[in-house]
């Protein structure tokens, strides 16, 4: 059996047969490399298809559904846009989350030139992940249950290849309850998603990216709808998103700008998997 991206993929998503699954599982049990990143792919799995079977929803107008259908016949018929080499199946892996990854993509996550300024709440990446972050509701996040394993292969794997440790901070005192943690891409850097539900309202992120740069102190301000806090420490760009004023972030941003807030030590970037 050959392993690659789109067989742990189909496995995660519980799309093989059971004589592969139990193929495939054989085989994880004597590679730890191959669990962690089941672990990372699990990791970044939302419950959509639960969260909108809950929903009662309308029908789709008649002329909606040939306006899509229309947008795929063109997008089909369409020269690729890029070059191959820079659509490889390994690029497009680094983004898991199936359908929410393809409308990421859709968006455009890309390094948009030099988005060096001096205020990280004015760089373009910040817009983008406030589009991606629109995606996530109350009902869908609510039915996640923090992973500590599956977390914890997220970070060690963040810092086993980039050299970048952060810790997830353990908010839950200021009313957050930590979801699940997942490393998307911005261009050639890693883009790390941690999200968390507060006890009513949608879901809260908080997003790191490598960034070059001075210190720079939380700044609050709007993109895309959503509220925003930003800040830049130690070669790292942080923002802090919601769509409701009620979390306080620019009291949640200070805090964690000035080390104040405990680390979810369940997954530490760096240590063992216990």
């Amino acid at each position: 059996m050959i392993v690659d991206d789109n067989l742990l993929l189909a496995y995660v998503n519980d799309a093989l047969p059971p004589e592969q699954r139990d193929a495939l599982e054989a085989i994880l049990a004597e590679a730890p490399a191959l669990r962690d990143k089941v672990n990372a792919m699990q990791a970044s799995r939302l419950p959509y298809q639960a969260a909108f079977a809950a929903q009662a929803l309308p029908e789709m107008p008649a002329h909606l559904h040939n306006q899509i259908m229309d947008m795929i016949r063109i997008s089909e018929a369409a020269p690729a846009a890029q070059p191959a080499s820079r659509r490889s199946t390994s690029d497009r892996m680094k983004l898991w989350s199936g359908w929410a990854a393809a409308v990421l993509v859709g968006i455009g996550i890309q390094a948009g030139g030099s988005a060096l300024l001096h205020k990280p709440e004015k760089m373009f990446w910040i817009a983008q992940v406030a589009n991606y972050q629109q995606l996530y509701v109350r009902d869908t996040v609510q039915m996640v249950k923090a992973d500590p394993v599956a977390s914890k292969a997220v970070m060690n794997k963040l810092y086993e290849e980039n050299r970048i440790r952060v810790d997830i901070p353990d908010m839950s005192a200021l009313g957050l309850q930590f979801k699940r943690v997942q490393r998307l891409a911005y261009g050639d850097r890693p883009l790390l998603q941690m999200v968390y539900l507060p006890q009513s309202g949608q879901p809260v992120a908080l997003c790191v990216l490598p960034e070059n740069g001075p210190d720079v102190a939380p700044h609050a301000g709007v993109s895309s709808k959503m509220q925003t806090v930003a800040w830049r420490r130690n070669g790292l760009a942080y923002v802090l998103l919601a769509d409701n004023a009620s979390a306080e972030l620019p009291k949640v941003g200070a805090l964690l700008y000035e080390n104040k807030v405990p680390t979810w030590t369940d997954a530490k970037p760096g240590t063992e998997n216990g």
